[in-house]
């Protein structure tokens, strides 16, 4: 069967039909590709230890704490889902701030 015929008897385009085999032509699977790339954590490994230990020793502002890991050589923002206690960092986040409900 043609790529056209099976894609007229499946109801695609055929467009889609000739994607679909080419994929499984070069992977041997009709799984889809990743959409976007792998963005691995900014804060690791000796960062995310000197982070802890930082954090525990004494007061800071975010800002600051953006620029002391710039000053370590590593790019951050004051944005950073980690700094920030997002919910991309998950348990290894080291800041916690209350929720509204822990505030006097």
């Amino acid at each position: 069967m043609s790529r056209n015929q099976a894609a007229k008897q499946l109801g695609l385009a055929i467009s889609t039909a000739i994607g679909r085999m080419q994929r499984v032509e070069e992977t041997g699977s009709v799984t889809p590709g990743q959409m976007g790339g792998h963005k691995p954590k900014a804060i690791s490994d000796e960062h995310a230890e000197w982070l802890s230990q930082r954090i525990g020793s004494d007061d800071f502002t975010l800002r600051g704490l953006v620029a002391e890991l710039a000053g370590r050589g590593l790019k951050v923002d004051y944005h950073s889902a980690p700094l920030r206690g997002g919910r991309r960092a998950g348990a290894n986040c080291p800041l916690k701030f209350p929720t509204a409900a822990g505030r006097p």
